[in-house]
């Protein structure tokens, strides 16, 4: 939707299948699965580009990628994680699984593991540059864009974890949950104190829905919790 434009409840209805009331979406998705779970990397990623860009990649189902300045969708789910590689991206670390990842922030399954508080990977001035942390935090929003029935995974990195606090926070504060919002997700240019380019996330609710839709998209945001291992 451009922006100021708020669209009919039948507009959203058609351009979201999860916000009809008689959606079949959480009925797909325990059926399919039959039960079984599936991890955040099984879905549709949606990156923060380096260097600064400002503009999402997002994949299609024909190879092509599309270009676009802002992704617009419902957050179902939310989740803070961390990860922590071994050998830096930089030595070809990124491109492989972590060597510890936490999907809680609170235990570490691999190696080392453990209580993530007691790690010193999760200290600040741990980063192999700079003064952040090696272990890496952050959130995975799980957005339903237009036309899908899955959300994808956006990832929200460790320089734009604020930025997605203070919107949540702002949405509390107005009484929205964010499963009863559409959402956009820009980007911007920022440099850290190392003069180092970086892109930063931004955040803006676009249009609140109404009762019937709200209550809808909260039924299949509990089938995917409960189906996310």
């Amino acid at each position: 939707m451009a922006k100021n434009e708020v669209a009919t409840i039948e507009e959203l209805s058609g351009m979201y299948p999860v916000l009809r009331p008689d959606s079949d979406v959480a009925e797909i998705l325990a059926t399919n699965l039959g039960g079984d779970d599936f991890s955040p990397y099984e879905l549709d990623q949606i990156k923060t580009p380096a260097g600064g860009g400002q503009a999402w990649t997002l994949e299609s189902l024909d190879g092509e990628d599309e270009i676009v300045k802002t992704v617009e969708g419902i957050i179902i789910f939310t989740q803070m994680q961390r990860a922590f590689y071994e050998s830096d991206i930089d030595d070809g670390g990124g491109g492989n699984p972590p060597d510890c990842r936490s999907n809680d922030t609170v235990i570490g399954i691999g190696e080392p593991g453990g209580p993530c508080v007691e790690c010193p990977y999760s200290q600040y001035g741990s980063a192999v540059k700079g003064e952040g942390q090696r272990c890496k935090q952050s959130r995975i929003m799980y957005v339903v864009r237009p036309g899908q029935f899955l959300p994808v995974a956006l990832k929200v990195s460790a320089s734009s974890l604020k930025a997605a606090k203070k919107y949540l926070l702002q949405l509390a504060g107005r009484g929205h949950q964010y499963t009863s919002v559409i959402t956009s997700f820009g980007l911007e240019k920022d440099k850290n104190a190392d003069g180092i380019a970086y892109s930063r996330v931004t955040f803006a609710m676009v249009q609140k829905l109404d009762q019937t839709q709200a209550v809808a998209v909260k039924a299949v945001s509990e089938s995917f919790k409960s189906a996310l291992g």
